[in-house]
């Protein structure tokens, strides 16, 4: 962290300084949930309170101990209507699929009886149901 801090110009990019990684080396707007699910909530914790535009770290991970850059924070915001009427509108139509289906398979519960039998079971069970329809 300290030859990289003092290096000049100033490392932007410190894969060539530190050991083979199996991930990419730059991340693009990953929110605290896409962090925390590759590298673990400790980490994601960590690195979204570090400052801007300057080396930090180590910092623990999954995968070992990292130093990072971040050089831009964006503040979420809620999205208009307008850019997510689509999906909600497919969100809800599947929702109400979901309930309907439900409802169909409770009807059809009440109407039929459930027996589960175990594979032994089955052969015996056979030969009874033979004598019934005789």
């Amino acid at each position: 962290l300290t030859d990289i801090r003092a290096s000049s110009p100033s490392i932007s990019r410190a894969s060539d300084q530190g050991d083979s990684f199996m991930l990419q080396y730059d991340f693009t707007l990953e929110t605290p949930f896409e962090v925390a699910r590759l590298f673990g909530q400790g980490f994601a914790e960590q690195i979204f309170q570090t400052e801007t535009d300057s080396w930090q770290g180590p910092i623990q991970s999954g995968y070992g101990l990292h130093l990072v850059q971040i050089n831009e924070k964006v503040v979420a915001r809620m999205p208009e209507l307008a850019a997510v009427i689509d999906k909600v509108r497919t969100d809800y139509m599947f929702e109400q699929r979901q309930k309907t289906n439900k409802a169909i398979y409770e009807r059809f519960k009440e109407r039929y009886e459930i027996i589960v039998e175990k594979p032994e079971q089955s052969e015996k069970s056979i030969s009874r149901m033979d004598r019934k329809s005789s």
